[in-house]
């Protein structure tokens, strides 16, 4: 197969990894498969079906198969239909707050937010709603394993409590890449582990505020809570429109606005320096963007920074 094909069944692999956000990881060994998952993307050359017969066997036997976890489907998401009607349903299931087994209703029929990769994090959420009528987020994130100092679900415990910062409810590991690949001898492909967050569910982006005072008020709890945070000895290092929400309607003073998303979070007191290549470029400190090749040692000021280029995002585009 020529270059400009492998690139083009590369690109048809992403395409359907991307809409299939049920399956974690497409698996094959045989020889002519293209296989994406939260690793990378492997190729193994083409082989003659009518000279190996029982190779394409097994290659039509595995892609026909009917068991879900073989074919690399997430079987704690399920879809079926409405009574007397023709939408999709899906029901999510995982751990409440004391580790026992609870399903949740999705709320729609896709996820409220998806990474447009298929390597490194995938980071995907779900909208969902418990038995009572509780609405939270359900956050699925692919973390490298010994290769990330602090997991986001053990700073969300260390934050536990801390006003103006997204709370976690519950937390469990699904699954390791190495469960569905065989990783010996590739040095290159680092393991990861599907990490399952079930979070409070807050307001949208503060870029969908309704007028000036609730932007305002908003950013205010933002920068408030990051104040918490820090003093907590945590760093948030990832400051931006994304990452912080309107409250709840009619929220209390300091929950007005809620910092989300310590994927790139780290605790004070780490001597590690932090990949300037991580975070969004447009709120980066300039310290940060002009840290280029060398290693960075991010504080409060450059989070402090980004703060008042949101402030600028809003004024200038709203």
């Amino acid at each position: 197969m020529s270059s400009p094909h492998i690139e083009q069944v590369g690109v048809r692999a992403r395409y359907v990894t991307l809409r299939q956000r049920l399956c974690d990881i497409l698996t094959t060994n045989l020889p002519g498969i293209f296989t994406a998952s939260s690793l990378t993307a492997k190729y193994a050359d083409p082989f003659d079906f009518y000279l190996e017969a029982g190779r394409f066997v097994k290659l039509v036997l595995g892609l026909t198969s009917n068991n879900l976890q073989l074919d690399g489907f997430d079987e704690s998401i399920t879809w079926g239909e409405d009574s007397g009607s023709k939408k999709a349903r899906g029901k999510l299931a995982t751990v409440d707050a004391e580790g026992n087994s609870v399903t949740y209703d999705i709320t729609g029929d896709e996820p409220s937010f998806y990474r447009q990769t298929i390597s490194r994090r995938a980071t995907t959420t779900w909208d969902v709603t418990g038995p009572n009528g509780e609405e939270y987020l359900v956050k699925d994130v692919w973390q490298m394993i010994g290769q990330e100092p602090h997991c986001e679900h053990e700073l969300l415990a260390a934050a536990k409590n801390i006003v103006g910062v997204a709370q976690m409810i519950a937390f469990e590991d699904i699954c390791d890449t190495s469960d569905y690949r065989d990783l010996q001898g590739h040095e290159l492909f680092k393991d990861r582990t599907k990490c399952r967050l079930t979070l409070e569910r807050y307001g949208p982006s503060i870029v969908n505020f309704q007028s000036a005072s609730q932007a305002l008020k908003a950013l205010h709890d933002a920068i408030s809570a990051h104040k918490e945070l820090f003093k907590a000895g945590i760093l948030h290092g990832d400051i931006s429109i994304n990452n912080i929400l309107l409250g709840q309607p009619n929220a209390e003073p300091g929950w007005r606005g809620v910092l989300i998303d310590l994927d790139m979070a780290k605790l004070v007191n780490d001597v590690e320096g932090t990949d300037p290549r991580t975070g969004t470029c447009m709120f980066q400190s300039i310290s940060v963007l002009t840290t280029i090749g060398r290693e960075l040692h991010q504080d409060q000021y450059d989070d402090l920074e980004s703060f008042f280029y949101v402030l600028c995002y809003l004024l200038c585009r709203f």
